[in-house]
């Protein structure tokens, strides 16, 4: 479905050729991911603002997208030479459904993970990665 009236959707895609995950808000571009081989993970709901932004940046060397509600590491990572791609979407301020933050900076692509899943987020920690806490969180 597209953005809803009251919030919008942000859709979890997998890429199972590289690993990496991508979060977009757009069911045409889910669409156009899907048949170029990636694998959708579900959507949830989320606010059509709100005083929490998540900002997504882009690593054109890595082909690798990193998402902050930090203003400051927004602004660190594009001095870093990361792409800065502005607000992708809105936390929930409710803090309905936490989506935790994981590092792994061994892993050769992704070294960063973000879940819903307490289950997945145990597992990456089992694996060696590292909890950052969470990224934003979810309406439903």
């Amino acid at each position: 479905p597209e953005p809803e009236i009251d919030g919008q959707r942000t859709y979890r895609l997998y890429n199972p050729y590289n690993g990496k995950h991508l979060f977009v808000q757009s069911q045409t571009e889910v669409d156009q991911l899907v048949a170029a081989g990636w694998t959708s993970e579900g959507s949830h709901k989320m606010p059509a603002s709100s005083r929490t932004p998540v900002y997504r940046l882009y690593n054109q060397y890595t082909t690798e997208h990193h998402y902050t509600t930090d203003k400051d590491e927004y602004d660190r990572c594009v001095k870093g030479g990361w792409t800065g791609e502005g607000i992708s979407f809105y936390s929930d301020d409710d803090k309905a459904v936490p989506v935790y933050r994981l590092y792994n900076r061994w892993a050769p692509v992704g070294t960063h993970h973000y879940t819903e899943s307490a289950t997945e987020r145990d597992n990456c920690i089992k694996a060696g990665w590292k909890l950052e806490g969470v990224g934003w969180h979810y309406m439903d």
